[in-house]
């Protein structure tokens, strides 16, 4: 439950954080702060005494402010202001910047900030949607003619109550001027670029159904099989190459098989899982982030010794672990349809 500024600060036993510039304290190693906006303060202070390239492992971190005091022109207190705002936006989100005030006296800049932060944590507004676009119109186009539409890669814009659509000249396809170019303040969008040393680096996910049926001489699973169903993997190894392409084997059978005397166990007498409605999905088995979906692209095939899919490896980041889950669809299209997931720790890793 999200409790506000007032709540915390009323709270004299429990400090926020520490505050800036570090000292020694009486009380400890670092004095510390009672109250959000005493916090925020301190923040605020190190974000703009800090210059892009000092911080370590976060090299973006920091403003321009140390750079501008020393530069000559009649502008400097816009750009100091434009400075701490963009700051600010990109690191500091939840504070509010009211006013900046710039004062010279002979060789001396005296800046002073005016700065809010919301009483509930719920006003500060934060999307961590990933973004998901179509762009099957827009390859195809090009591939039908690069002339007309250039291969000039991606753009992300804002949107605009102006026109949208597919911009021949530009390879763009969104929305046109409007937000993009408006001087209001509408806080920042961060996305990972291919740089990125995590997990979500952009990329352009080409999805096509190489899914195959030719069940030969085999039975399908009965309605009563898919009822008690178990799924197993019967080549699935603890590692594999990042530039390899996998056929994994999957077998379904019923759970606890009636006992029969037969010359073959129950438990070896392969039979096929429903066709066109059994996927399989990949997730990173750390982040829990789905990295290929159930769907067309993620059909299961068959052949005359059962069921198969193949991965292509180079897909997934090396030096990480993935789970595979399946999904199994009996009876499709009917009123008896039911859907059931399998996610029996089918995980595997990928190696360099």
């Amino acid at each position: 439950m999200a409790r506000s500024v007032r709540e915390i600060d009323r709270n004299e036993d429990k400090y926020v954080g520490i505050g800036f510039p570090l000292d020694h304290s009486p009380e400890g190693f670092f004095y510390k702060t009672k109250t959000v906006l005493e916090q925020a303060k301190a923040n605020l202070q190190n974000l703009l005494l800090t210059t892009p390239g000092e911080r370590i492992m976060q090299p973006e971190f920091g403003s321009q402010l140390k750079f501008i005091v020393f530069e000559q022109g009649e502008n400097i207190p816009d750009r100091i202001e434009e400075a701490i705002n963009s700051a600010v936006d990109k690191h500091l989100a939840y504070i509010n910047i009211e006013n900046v005030f710039t004062t010279q006296q002979d060789n001396q800049l005296n800046v002073s900030i005016e700065f809010s932060v919301p009483l509930n944590p719920d006003d500060i507004s934060f999307d961590r949607k990933d973004i998901r676009a179509d762009v099957t119109d827009l390859v195809s186009n090009h591939i039908y003619s690069s002339s007309v539409y250039p291969n000039n890669g991606f753009i992300v814009k804002r949107e605009d109550s102006g026109s949208y659509g597919n911009n021949p000249a530009t390879s763009s396809f969104g929305f046109d001027s409007g937000q993009e170019g408006d001087s209001t303040r509408l806080g920042n969008l961060k996305y990972f670029s291919r740089e990125t040393h995590t997990i979500y680096p952009p990329k352009l996910e080409v999805v096509w159904d190489d899914s195959s049926w030719n069940s030969g001489s085999l039975s399908a699973l009965s309605a009563t099989d898919l009822e008690r169903l178990k799924i197993y993997f019967k080549n699935l190894r603890p590692e594999y190459k990042e530039k390899s392409i996998v056929k994994f084997r999957i077998v379904g059978r019923e759970l606890y098989p009636t006992t029969s005397f037969a010359t073959t166990p129950a438990e070896l007498d392969v039979k096929y899982l429903p066709s066109a409605s059994t996927e399989y999905e990949i997730r990173d088995a750390e982040t829990e982030e789905v990295i290929v979906p159930f769907g067309s692209g993620s059909r299961v095939s068959c052949d005359t010794t059962g069921n198969f899919f193949r991965v292509q490896m180079d897909g997934l980041q090396a030096e990480r672990n993935y789970r595979f889950c399946l999904k199994v669809v009996s009876g499709s299209g009917t009123t008896d349809e039911e859907i059931n997931f399998y996610d029996d720790n089918y995980e595997f890793r990928v190696v360099r």
